[in-house]
């Protein structure tokens, strides 16, 4: 039997992901039926899931490379980074709501300088196909729109 739904799944293809992963999807029907889904069912983590985790951060001499073991778990995104006066800002994706901005010194340390959440919902941004004609909307993690676009022959209009 396992045989038999491994061949299933190889030549069908995999079923869809859910409508968290849809909202990705190169299809524009797929995406708009993910987006309405998570419009009903998307529920925001509290910020209260990550203040044991930014506590543990602002420790006294935690660093950038044990920051960065800490955030494993969450299979953090580098979302955006600046530099400025003897340290770096990173931005790390943490969830769909929520970045952590972490300051870290560039003085051969790495020591931890300062560390906030910030919110901010996840964009899922999908590009359109090369020659594509026609609106192309892609979706916020929650499910309501993020970018509306009109296409002519792969041209914004």
């Amino acid at each position: 039997m396992k045989r038999l739904a491994a061949a299933i799944v190889l030549l069908l293809g995999t079923a869809h992901a859910g409508p968290r992963e849809d909202l990705a999807s190169p299809s524009q029907e797929t995406r708009n039926a993910a987006a309405a889904k998570q419009r009903t069912a998307f529920k925001p983590a509290p910020r209260s899931k990550f203040t044991s985790l930014v506590a543990k951060i602002k420790k006294p001499g935690m660093t950038k490379d044990k920051t960065l073991v800490l955030l494993k778990p969450y299979r953090p995104q580098t979302e955006g980074a600046g530099a400025s006066g003897g340290g770096e800002t990173i931005l790390y994706r943490i969830d769909d709501i929520w970045l952590l901005e972490c300051g870290f010194s560039d003085r051969g340390d790495g020591k931890v300088l300062g560390v906030r959440l910030v919110s901010s919902i996840r964009d899922v941004w999908v590009e359109p196909p090369s020659d594509f004609t026609g609106t192309w909307k892609t979706y916020l993690a929650n499910g309501k729109v993020s970018h509306e676009m009109h296409y002519e022959h792969g041209v914004t209009k």
